[in-house]
């Protein structure tokens, strides 16, 4: 191996370590790139939520979950899934959680989102600001 120069291989989808787009997301007040496609949405469309907000099974109580988007007025939870990070325990864990949040006595409605929701767009937006 230490005869022959090291041969560049084209990147496949997934390699890149580039850090842009997560300081950007960052710099937003989101948690991820995809966080930051919804918020950038939403902001289209002129729906605004708060960000990271820590989510608690009840008033005065340690915070279980931070939602990625939250209008606690009206009890709306929204968590944006990221299909490499939302697996096995990490699945589990998360709908314990969620399902705690629907079962306190606040009733959390929590919607769960994903990067096919995109596409919904406009109509997207509509429906959790009717929520």
């Amino acid at each position: 191996m230490a005869e022959t120069a090291p041969q560049p291989v084209p990147l496949e989808q997934g390699d890149s370590h580039d850090p842009r787009p997560w300081l950007k997301a960052f710099a937003a007040g989101v948690g991820s790139p995809l966080e930051l496609r919804f918020l950038r949405l939403f902001q289209e469309h002129g729906f605004n939520p708060q960000t990271q907000v820590p989510m608690a099974p009840a008033d005065g109580a340690p915070p279980i979950s931070i939602a990625d988007f939250a209008v606690p007025d009206r009890n709306l939870a929204i968590y944006v899934d990221g299909a490499a990070f939302h697996v096995g325990a990490r699945l589990r864990r998360d709908r314990i959680i969620r399902n705690r949040l629907r079962e306190v006595p606040r009733h959390w409605t929590v919607v769960e989102l994903r990067a096919p929701d995109l596409a919904h767009g406009a109509a997207l937006v509509q429906e959790l600001a009717s929520r």
